[in-house]
């Protein structure tokens, strides 16, 4: 049996009563307790030999002997017995008798009367443990006493000393027999009475269970001595001392809602003080909601969610589960728990996916309708209105933290790109002129990559950087040195002239053309001659304009820096007569409202 199942089968065993209720759900109750109990251990009974009768027969004598259950009192059926009989020491018989229903079993002895030894033995099996008295003298020629002792099962410790009667019998009551009677508890013997059987064989004592210790189960052995007729006789009484148990429950909260969580806790003590390791069980009702241990000073405590427990107020209550026969169950007061139903659903629970899906939905709209196209027309055409950039001189990243631990730089480095295809410049002059005519002017080439580096111990003072190339527009900046680092890592953007006097012409063209994007299909002549046939005053410049972006954009030799100057210079002459022109349109249309009028 296992102590899991022990604890079961106390639980089953209960009496009828308002705590019946509990043997209901064991199987529920026992699961949280056999993860605090730890593992399950086998646990094995115990047992005791007795002789109940000599009887002398034809040829020998009859024994009768019993295996009884020490716990429960009750017979031991189908269990082999092993006797032995010696005399001075000398074996003369051996034997062994399986027990019936009742436990007995009869052994004949084939010998004469007289005193002998007897040994009785059960060698134990997987149920109960071996039992091995000690060997006892016995006169074959004398018969065998029948004791019993009588005690209550149950007894309060706080209560009254409770009567203990000691009956000596053969085939009649038996008087005048000296009687013995040891209280133990285990092996130790806690108290010694003695007395004398009346006529009707009994011998009668009253124990104060106060004078016989602390609560449990105690053993009384009464024995008498061989006397003349009779051998030495022996029986067991079985007495449980309890103590009353006062149980205590209290709610962390009056109030709960449904799905919430709750912690019960509360004390189980008896007279003597904390119950430690007993079974309470937590119920609302007919509702069981789970079940605790008490710990070293007797309390409990178990947290639960709030199910299957119904609306309005609830009485709780714990129930003490006794798994010792010297422990009585109890009962706590009841507690009131008010219980109130679930927190309804906010709205915006309900209202989110509806969100989520239109949210859906005018994404969907948005990216087919594609709003973003026509911004990034809008975007492009007026940036194309913008003056496009020319180029530039970039500084590189100025190191003020490290330079605090570090010279000033003297040299000047970086690289020269392509504005408008931003690829490296080879071949392009760096020129670095001092701002005192005294001090010497120092010329550079970019490398295959665009890379350049002027001077290694540059002397201080204010410096023109001027960077260009054949065909580009140049770039200049005046420069300090020594510097803290901006001058190395430059970034020098040189823009080609074709390319600023076709963007110069283009922005020009486009405000006469149909459609300004035609400027992308069609050459500088073609737009023009359009320009001039439809166009009843052609602006002044376009023409001289058109011949000069021509010659610049599809000449073979590079052109001067000096023909951006000239084109802008047409550009805005051409641009003044289309201002004149709008202008004109204007006070048209203005003075034939007025007319109207």
């Amino acid at each position: 049996m296992t102590g899991t199942t022990l604890l079961l089968a106390t639980l089953l065993s209960l009496s009828p009563s308002p705590l019946s209720a509990l043997s209901v759900d064991g199987a529920r109750l026992l699961a949280p307790l056999r993860a605090q109990k730890g593992p399950s251990v086998t646990v094995r009974g115990s047992t005791r030999l007795e002789m109940e009768n000599i009887k002398r027969v034809s040829g020998g004598v009859m024994l009768t002997v019993k295996l009884v259950d020490a716990d429960l009192g009750e017979g031991v059926p189908s269990k082999k017995i092993n006797l032995t009989i010696s005399r001075d020491g000398v074996e003369v018989f051996r034997t062994t008798a399986t027990t019936s229903q009742t436990g007995s079993a009869q052994v004949f002895v084939p010998h004469r009367t007289g005193e002998y030894t007897l040994k009785l033995d059960f060698d134990g099996d997987p149920l109960y443990v071996a039992a091995k008295p000690k060997a006892r003298s016995v006169d074959l020629s004398k018969d065998a006493l029948t004791l019993t002792v009588t005690c209550p099962p149950l007894v309060d410790y706080g209560g009254r000393p409770f009567p203990v009667s000691v009956m000596a019998k053969h085939e009649d009551a038996v008087a005048n027999l000296h009687v013995k009677l040891q209280v133990r508890r285990g092996e130790k013997i806690i108290k010694i009475l003695r007395g004398l059987t009346g006529s009707e064989g009994r011998w009668k004592t009253a124990l104060d269970p106060r004078a016989l210790g602390k609560t449990g189960e105690l053993l009384l052995v009464a024995t008498t001595p061989i006397t003349s007729r009779f051998n030495a006789g022996r029986a067991v009484g079985r007495v449980s001392i309890f103590s009353a148990v006062k149980v205590t429950l209290g709610v962390s909260k009056e109030r709960a809602r449904i799905g919430s969580k709750v912690t019960l806790r509360g004390t189980v003590r008896d007279g003597l003080g904390p119950v430690i390791g007993g079974i309470v069980r937590l119920t609302a009702g007919k509702v069981v909601l789970g079940a605790a241990l008490t710990d070293g000073k007797g309390h409990f405590s178990r947290t639960m969610e709030l199910r299957r427990v119904g609306l309005g107020k609830r009485r709780l209550r714990a129930y003490f589960v006794p798994s010792t026969r010297w422990r009585k169950a109890g009962a706590s007061p009841f507690v009131i728990l008010v219980v109130e139903p679930a927190k309804p659903i906010p709205m915006a629970y309900f209202l989110i996916p509806a969100g989520v899906t239109l949210l859906f939905l005018l994404t969907m709209l948005v990216i087919r309708k594609r709003p973003w196209e026509g911004l990034r027309k809008r975007l492009a055409k007026r940036q194309e209105t913008k003056h496009a950039e020319t180029g530039g001189i970039k500084l590189g990243k100025r190191r003020s933290f490290s330079s605090l631990f570090a010279v000033d730089h003297l040299s000047v480095s970086g690289t020269v790109v392509d504005l408008d295809r931003t690829e490296p410049l080879a071949n392009a002059q760096i020129i670095l002129r001092p701002a005192q005519e005294s001090a010497e002017t120092l010329v550079t080439t970019t490398d295959s990559e665009g890379h350049f580096q002027l001077g290694d111990e540059l002397a201080a003072g204010t410096y023109n950087l001027v960077a260009t190339a054949p065909g580009w527009i140049p770039q200049s900046m005046m420069v300090e040195i020594p510097h803290r680092g901006e001058l190395h890592g430059m970034n020098i953007r040189l823009q080609s002239v074709r390319v600023r006097v076709m963007q110069i012409y283009t922005d020009v063209v486009r405000f006469w053309l149909p459609d300004p994007e035609l400027v992308r299909y069609w050459t500088p002549d073609e737009s023009t001659r359009h320009v001039l046939g439809h166009t009843p005053s052609p602006p002044a410049g376009l023409a001289s304009l058109t011949s000069l972006t021509q010659h610049v954009y599809y000449s073979n030799d590079p052109p001067e820096a000096e023909a951006v100057t000239d084109a802008e210079s047409l550009a805005r002459e051409a641009k003044a007569a289309k201002e004149a022109e709008r202008k004109r349109d204007r006070d048209r249309d203005r003075d034939r409202d007025r007319d109207r009028r």
